[in-house]
């Protein structure tokens, strides 16, 4: 088993040597073979650099025969972009690589989506005080993500890449993340907004992903502040910068003035976070023609009249079970009616209306 793969320093300027390690794991605790195989990205034609890792404590890797093994890799030139991954051979000869191969468009299994970091020379933990989010890519990919939206302004498409932030308190580094274009009624504005994930085992900050907005930043920013002071829930947000291998693409007049908003995702984390304990389901309500007003339709078990009205499941998605949305909607759709007859139909203890809340 290859572990915790990690490179250090996180940010490196063209004067540092970098220093990858990994723990393996083996039945045996002698023979085991490693290498990191690393390349500067120009192009995917470069090829691959193999150097020796060892656990002798002389290569980065902390005390000798740990199971930690080490391998240093020589400074490169200011923004460039290295990328690698970690081999090891058993004394079976059973190998294993980490990343594993990823699956390209010709069903060819090819070392493909792998760990990156970008050497920098001008290297701070954000502007003003802003964190920073460093989005490390391929150049082949960053090429193809800088042509949305113009190029394919509906799509969906995710690419590898690594990301490093930095907060001026922690510096941390995520592996194997995957970005998106993002938005709706702003999808085809440019600079893209972003959906960053992060692998499932190796999350951020209690997350497993965020979004990148680029659009009056500013007034998303005042969005969140007043909504919190009206009591109201919403999700979290700050001003951040972000680098797109080294590349500020937010403009410095508006509407981006610089900076992103990191927003917080409504789904299964936002549930956990803001109500601990609990258990049920939150929804998106977003159409371009806003019929997501609340209507009832009279099928009560097809949900697929609310999902064509733009409303989207968030959370608990393999159930697939809309029963409390749908009746919401019926309880809502009722007339001349009390209190206690809508508490009935929801299933509900009471209605809270003067903090416009169910409970």
């Amino acid at each position: 088993m290859i572990l915790n793969v990690q490179h250090y320093p996180l940010v490196p300027n063209s004067t540092n040597p970098v220093m990858i390690t990994a723990r393996l794991l083996d039945e045996h605790t002698n023979g085991i073979i490693a290498a990191v195989y690393w390349r500067v990205d120009a192009s995917p034609a470069n090829p691959f650099t193999a150097t020796p890792m060892s656990d002798d404590g002389l290569h980065g890797d902390g005390p000798a025969a740990d199971g930690v093994y080490g391998a240093v890799i020589p400074p490169q030139a200011n923004n460039a972009v290295v990328e690698l991954y970690v081999q090891a051979t058993d004394l079976e000869g059973n190998t294993r690589t980490w990343p594993a191969p990823a699956l390209e468009t010709n069903n060819v299994l090819v070392q493909a989506a792998n760990a990156l970091y970008q050497v920098d020379n001008t290297v701070s933990s954000g502007t003003n005080g802003q964190p920073i989010f460093r989005m490390i890519m391929r150049d082949v990919d960053r090429a193809e993500l800088a042509t949305f939206p113009s190029a394919s302004p509906w799509s969906d498409c995710k690419f590898n890449l690594t990301v490093v932030s930095m907060d001026g308190v922690d510096s941390e580094v995520r592996y194997l993340c995957g970005v998106r274009d993002r938005g709706a009624g702003t999808r085809q504005r440019s600079p893209c907004n972003h959906e960053i994930t992060f692998p499932d085992d190796q999350g951020w900050h209690r997350v497993n992903s965020i979004n990148l907005n680029t659009q009056y930043t500013e007034s998303q920013l005042m969005g969140y502040v007043l909504a919190m002071l009206g009591g109201l829930d919403t999700e979290s947000a700050r001003i951040v910068q972000v680098r797109v291998n080294n590349v500020n693409r937010a403009s410095s007049g508006s509407p981006q003035f610089g900076s992103y908003l990191q927003l917080e995702r409504t789904d299964n984390n936002y549930v956990k976070n803001h109500w601990p304990g609990e258990s049920g389901n939150i929804y998106r309500g977003q159409s371009w023609v806003h019929l997501c007003n609340l209507a009832y339709h009279d099928n009560p078990t097809n949900f697929l009249d609310y999902a064509i009205d733009g409303y989207s499941k968030q959370n608990n998605t393999i159930d697939n079970d809309w029963s409390d949305l749908i009746n919401l909607c019926y309880a809502l759709s009722i007339t001349n009616v009390s209190d206690d007859t809508y508490c009935q139909v929801l299933g509900i203890e009471y209605i809270c209306l003067d903090s416009i809340s169910l409970k």
